[in-house]
């Protein structure tokens, strides 16, 4: 896209089941006309892989035609005066469009019928070869082949960028006072919900592992809050997002009641076994 202005670059526009994305890659911001290019490149092949073209059997039922069989009708001819009912098998291979038709007076409605579906059918591998040729090897141009066709989906990642965020501040004193306090209580550290120890389940390497949750989200505080050990409770990762799927208080209390059963259910076998 040639503007007068200096934000030339190269434009990516890519539709797919309704949404189209649009995204300018300048030639100012990348430094050149050809960087430009190659990182639009690079986004239209990442949008190609996440949301590639629809399969041939895919195009096909976004396409159904009236009678079903796609590139199968029936209709009505006029020839020298005359009318004539057909059904007809329509396909557009290698630059030319081929029709051919079969007279419902001749082979009956249903004998011509079935035979516009078997010529179609006829060729139906090689529409399906030329769909692909056009639509996934659009870079290439080599011959399709079904085995190049992988689900295995790709992001790039990795690229760096500045951001400028907002953020409520977290004081990591605190935190390490609640966990102060947490083993002098304790001797240990584990989770308040579910009771999990991390160091009891991976040994060394889940020593001293714990997450602190804040009762009073951060979120909700007013400037200079000033945060008490009380308002603080050690919790395990899981459970810790868990909380946060939602209404972190709702949230907690519904984990703090599921948890109570199973950790009564839990003693109850531990005395049974005994």
């Amino acid at each position: 896209m040639d503007y007068q202005t200096s934000t030339d670059g190269w434009l990516v526009r890519y539709t797919r089941e309704g949404a189209t994305f649009n995204k300018l890659f300048s030639d100012g911001v990348y430094g050149s006309a050809e960087k430009s290019r190659l990182a639009a490149q690079e986004y239209y092949d990442e949008l190609r892989t996440v949301f590639p073209p629809p399969t041939y059997q895919e195009f096909l039922a976004l396409n159904k035609p009236v009678s079903g069989i796609h590139g199968v009708r029936r209709m009505t001819q006029k020839t020298k005066g005359h009318l004539y009912d057909v059904w007809t098998a329509r396909w557009f291979l290698n630059g030319k469009n081929t029709i051919r038709t079969f007279s419902v007076n001749r082979y009956g409605e249903e004998g011509a019928r079935q035979l516009a579906i078997k010529a179609r059918a006829e060729v139906e591998p090689l529409l399906e070869d030329q769909y692909y040729a056009r639509y996934w090897n659009y870079r290439t141009g080599n011959r399709f082949n079904k085995a190049d066709i992988v689900d295995d989906p790709f992001a790039f990642e990795g690229a760096e960028k500045f951001v400028l965020h907002r953020l409520a501040e977290r004081d990591p004193a605190i935190r390490l006072l609640k966990l102060k306090a947490f083993l002098k209580q304790y001797g240990k550290l584990f989770c308040e919900v579910c009771n999990f120890d991390f160091e009891e389940t991976y040994g060394q390497i889940g020593k001293g592992l714990i997450e602190v949750h804040h009762l009073i989200p951060i979120s909700q505080m007013e400037p200079d809050h000033k945060t008490t050990i009380a308002e603080l409770m050690c919790i395990c990762s899981n459970c810790h997002f868990a909380v946060h799927n939602g209404d972190p208080d709702a949230n907690l209390r519904s984990l703090r009641i599921l948890f109570s059963v199973s950790l009564d259910k839990t003693k109850e076998v531990e005395q049974a076994a005994k």
